[in-house]
């Protein structure tokens, strides 16, 4: 069940309303998002497109577990045509570049074949759009190997400002080096039948530049596109390249000739008749991709002036803000830390006038005697809404629970309902 609106006797720690998010929206909630080709995993670990509206329930690729709904902020693929076969730049000589030579993430036979020509420099790349300095950059391509180990990629802005990194299609090792550039990030993601999610990322020099995206396959595990191999046939396979200027990567997005925006998901609940306006308790639980700065869960009336933000992590994503506002003044800001990224995060706030606490993976804050109600609440935003319309909501966010107390609970229940 979905929704739990009790009417008779309880005990404080069941809800009065809960909304679970597995497998379908909830009723009263409403999830739009005005693009499509928003792609997630099945449970069989094939990928899927998303029409526009269309919510994503994701799933591990190799384990085929529900990881619950998909929610991710605004995203642009910058490289104009992620399919590898069409990309013209590169060394001279340049590789053999073969479409249709293998079963893709998506279960289509569009894995491009990457075939060295020579023993000295060969590579392929495409350039993505100038942009301006110190923006941070995430640079991702699907692979598979041939009868080598080892796929290079390079992203580079002036030469020689540069990012290098070697992904073992083999062992799932990485390393990754740079020139110039600061905060360079390289990862590997399986995502099963011998398939690696390759991503490097790093932030940029401090000159206008665009982006130059090239990848090789070689036998010497090294991290230069442009290194000499000691086997001239080296190959292995590529598909869905995919180039953004954030912090951290999100999901694939298919471009055919220009740059493509998926939009934002938006999920949101107009219909508030178990709000108590003198006190409560919200929480929630999602899981987060990355260490980011992001709004997880907000109640307000429309505007900035009254609202109440249940989960606001920083930008490491491990300190947790609860705060609200009443008449545009801020009130009961209320800051928990958890230990670690890979647990799910649970986060409660307890309102109740003079009084606000949060707590966050059972460990409770202080208390804040400070707090006034916000007033006129009239709508729930669990991603992409939020006062004023726009609100910050991670790269990356699986929503598993939302519940709602019409009591403000104490210390040890909200240390107990967040455990």
């Amino acid at each position: 069940m979905h929704e739990l609106l009790t009417l008779f006797s309880k005990s404080r720690l069941d809800p009065d309303y809960g909304a679970a998010f597995y497998g379908s929206i909830p009723s009263n909630f409403t999830f739009t998002r005005s693009t499509g080709n928003a792609t997630y995993f099945d449970a069989n670990g094939v990928m899927q497109y998303a029409g526009v509206n269309e919510p994503r329930f994701n799933h591990y690729p190799v384990s085929g577990e529900a990881r619950c709904l998909m929610i991710e902020s605004q995203a642009t693929n910058r490289i104009s045509n992620s399919d590898v076969s069409t990309w013209t730049s590169g060394s001279t000589p340049r590789p053999t570049l073969t479409a249709n030579q293998g079963i893709a993430p998506d279960a289509t036979n569009t894995f491009t074949k990457w075939e060295r020509s020579t023993l000295g420099p060969c590579y392929a790349g495409i350039r993505t759009s100038k942009y301006f300095q110190n923006i941070p950059c995430r640079f991702s391509i699907y692979a598979k190997k041939g009868n080598v180990d080892t796929l290079a990629v390079r992203v580079q802005g002036v030469y020689p400002a540069r990012v290098d990194a070697s992904f073992n299609l083999a062992t799932g090792e990485t390393t990754v080096s740079s020139n110039t550039f600061t905060g360079e990030y390289s990862k590997m993601e399986y995502i099963g039948n011998g398939i690696y999610r390759c991503i490097i990322g790093c932030a940029t020099s401090n000159n206008k530049f665009s982006f130059f995206n090239a990848i090789s396959f070689n036998n010497i595990n090294s991290t230069q596109i442009d290194c000499t191999d000691d086997k001239s046939d080296s190959y292995g396979y590529v598909w869905g390249a995919q180039n953004e200027y954030t912090k951290t990567h999100s999901s694939y997005i298919p471009t055919n000739g220009s740059a493509v925006t998926r939009a934002t998901d938006i999920l949101k609940n107009t219909n508030l008749p178990w709000w108590n306006a003198t006190a409560g308790t919200m929480y929630i639980e999602c899981v987060q991709k990355e260490a980011e700065a992001f709004i997880a869960c907000e109640f307000n009336d429309g505007s900035y002036s009254n609202r109440c933000v249940v989960c606001e992590a920083g930008s490491t994503g491990l300190s947790t803000r609860s705060f609200a506002y009443s008449g545009g003044v801020l009130q009961g800001s209320n800051n928990t830390a958890r230990s670690d990224l890979e647990s799910p995060l649970r986060v409660a706030y307890s309102i109740q006038k003079d009084r606000s606490q949060n707590a966050v993976n059972g460990v409770v804050g202080s208390v804040d005697t400070s707090f006034d109600m916000p007033i006129g609440i009239d709508r729930l935003f669990l991603s992409g809404g939020g006062a004023g319309g726009v609100a910050l909501i991670p790269s990356v966010m699986y929503l598993r629970s939302f519940k709602y107390w019409r009591t403000a609970l104490n210390d040890a229940e909200l240390e107990r309902i967040t455990k």
